[in-house]
């Protein structure tokens, strides 16, 4: 599972100024030890240039918020919702992964 670059907190990251670039690493990001963010489009260039096939390539989670401000006031119906809705929409999504094959 890799961070997506066009999540929408990402996006609103760089609109607030608290991001320069949706693929900027932060410092939550440095800390879980990401050493890149992705989009779907280089998730799967990656990928390719690897030599494997993609079984399956979706998304996780469609997050607006912060993870404290999720933790302090969502419940776990609205945590449930985003999940489903991340499945949905991966392009936005928080999370981006693939499923691969030689």
């Amino acid at each position: 599972m890799f961070p997506n670059a066009n999540s929408i907190h990402r996006q609103a990251g760089v609109k607030m100024g608290l991001l320069k670039r949706e693929n900027e690493l932060n410092k939550l990001d440095k800390k879980l030890g990401h050493r890149r963010i992705y989009t779907l489009e280089t998730l799967q260039n990656d990928i390719n240039k690897a030599g494997l096939n993609i079984k399956e390539i979706g998304g996780i989670f469609l997050k607006p918020l912060s993870n404290t401000r999720i933790e302090k006031w969502w419940t776990k119906k609205m945590m449930d919702a985003f999940y489903e809705l991340g499945k949905k929409y991966p392009e936005i999504g928080a999370e981006i992964y693939a499923v691969c094959e030689k």
